[in-house]
Parts: C-alpha cells; structure tokens; sequence
C-alpha cells in the first residue's frame, strides 16, 4: 500500500523543494533590491571585481530564478544560476565564519545551494510548466 502511494506522489516530489527555494530566493533578492549599495561594497569587500553589475546579477538570479523555480519552467538553468549565486555566497562569502548560521557562518546559503544543485539534476517534477512542454 505504501509503495503504491509513494509511486503516485514521486513525480511531485520536488513541488514542496521548489516552492520553498523559490520563495526564499525571492524574498531575499527583493530584500536587497532597497539597499544595492551597501551590497555592492559587501561584493567589493570580497576582492570581487565588478561588484556594482555583479550586485545586479545576483539580485536578478535570485529573483528571477527565483520566480521560475515556483511555477517551474526552465527550472533546471534556473536552479543551476541559483546554485553559482548561492556557492559563492558559501565559499567566498560565508566560509570564513564557520558552519552556524546564527555566527553568520554558511549553514543556511550552503543548504539553498544544495537544493538548487537538487533541483538542477532532477528537474521541476509533474506539477510544473516544464512538465507541461514534456521536459519534467
């Protein structure tokens, strides 16, 4: 009987990880979008080149990518750009803090980077526009 229901509800798995992903990368690039400048200079503190445009780009990774990931279409090049953005904010940005996220460490850009790359690989699942055009 388990079985059963576990084969009928596989290929929705991946609904509640996208929803939830998507959510929280929206609401944190809006949540930037009010103060660009101190973010920018928190890119440049970073040795980044380019920090202005790359402010930008992250910003429009996670709202757009954002967006995509919760209707599901082009959920895999969605997810793959949240992945980037969310693996330098582990590795460059949040590394030197340690793991705990409540010390600023990167417990909690690590775990969003790890469901994008899940997300990337397995694709939106059935209740999705990719699934719509046949590409779940």
């Amino acid at each position: 009987m388990f079985q059963r229901f576990s084969q009928a509800i596989s290929p929705y798995a991946n609904l509640p990880l996208r929803l939830g992903t998507g959510l929280a990368m929206v609401l944190h690039g809006w949540a930037i979008v009010g103060n660009v400048p101190s973010f920018a200079r928190e890119i440049r503190d970073l040795d980044l080149p380019y920090h202005e445009p790359l402010a930008w780009a992250a910003i429009a990774v996670q709202i757009l990518g954002g967006t995509l990931l919760i209707i599901g279409f082009h959920t895999r090049k969605a997810a793959l750009s949240i992945a980037v953005v969310m693996g330098v904010a582990t590795f460059v940005e949040r590394w030197p803090d340690g793991y705990f996220a409540t010390t600023g460490g990167f417990e909690y850009s690590l775990l969003l980077m790890l469901a994008a790359l899940t997300l990337a690989m397995s694709g939106a699942g059935k209740a999705s526009l990719d699934s719509l055009k046949g590409n779940p």
